[in-house]
């Protein structure tokens, strides 16, 4: 299903708006537009859900020491007094408040400017408008600049994440349940014979006697770790061998099924 939405819109509240709400959605019903986004300048201007038949997205734009940031489908108003404290906020703070608020940060109109340069954008925004009328009128060629920018942040400024390193070890039961013989399972972990992995992320064994291990947290399944008032938490293990190294360990070879039975049986 295709929206036609407009993502850039300011009522009289902002000093380059002339129109109320009941105005703009009256003129966006006319146009075609099944949704407004309403982004004034500085202000999270409140907006009911709908109105005139059109779909209102609250947002505002934030002007930043890097240019204007406008945000989208926020969920809560920003902290523009706290963000705006020192004066204009860098770019980068603007986009972590935008975040926190559950919105989606969008670098506007960034080449309206002659000056304009790709290095003063040192931050990673959600997306890049490359379409604004009014740019094209002070700098000709503003939009075609802005979406080469797009393609520059995109492909140069990696986003930022934190890496959160789980380490664990799998403890007898956790080996006695897979197999007959726990010590051979821990040898065959070490010898590469049975690989180890941690809710389908691949483990770093660790040296030494037992099966302990690190993983990467982030690249586990969702919602793979729990806890238990031991206190521990719990990680899901998985060895993948084959079937005549997983016999020769005492392997439960009786409640071995097939893949395409269990995902039937799963849907999916």
């Amino acid at each position: 299903m295709t929206y036609k939405i407009d993502l850039h819109v300011h009522t009289a509240a902002s000093l380059d708006g002339l129109s109320s709400l009941e105005e703009l959605t009256a003129a966006a019903k006319a146009a075609g537009l099944d949704a407004i986004a309403v982004t004034d300048h500085n202000l999270c201007t409140p907006v009911p859900q709908q109105l005139n038949g059109v779909l209102l997205i609250p947002g505002c734009e934030v002007s930043t020491r890097q240019g204007h940031i406008t945000a989208l489908f926020l969920e809560e108003p920003l902290d523009l007094t706290a963000l705006r404290k020192d004066g204009l906020p860098q770019g980068g703070d603007a986009v972590g408040e935008i975040h926190r608020r559950g919105g989606i940060a969008v670098l506007a109109h960034p080449c309206q400017s002659p000056n304009a340069a790709p290095e003063q954008f040192a931050f990673r925004p959600d997306c890049v408008e490359g379409a604004n009328a009014r740019a094209a009128l002070k700098v000709k060629d503003a939009n075609e600049k802005a979406a080469a920018l797009a393609d520059d942040i995109m492909n140069n400024c990696e986003e930022s994440l934190a890496s959160v390193m789980y380490t664990g070890g799998t403890g007898g039961s956790a080996r006695g349940g897979v197999c007959t013989k726990p010590l051979a399972i821990t040898k065959a972990v070490h010898e590469g014979k049975a690989v180890l992995t941690i809710g389908g992320a691949p483990a770093y064994i660790l040296p030494g006697g037992g099966i302990n291990f690190i993983v990467d947290a982030g690249k586990v399944v969702n919602h793979g770790f729990t806890w238990v008032p031991t206190p521990a938490t719990v990680a899901p293990v998985e060895y993948t061998m084959t079937k005549a190294d997983y016999e020769a360990i005492g392997g439960h070879m009786d409640c071995i099924r097939p893949v395409e039975e269990l995902r039937r049986e799963l849907g999916v």
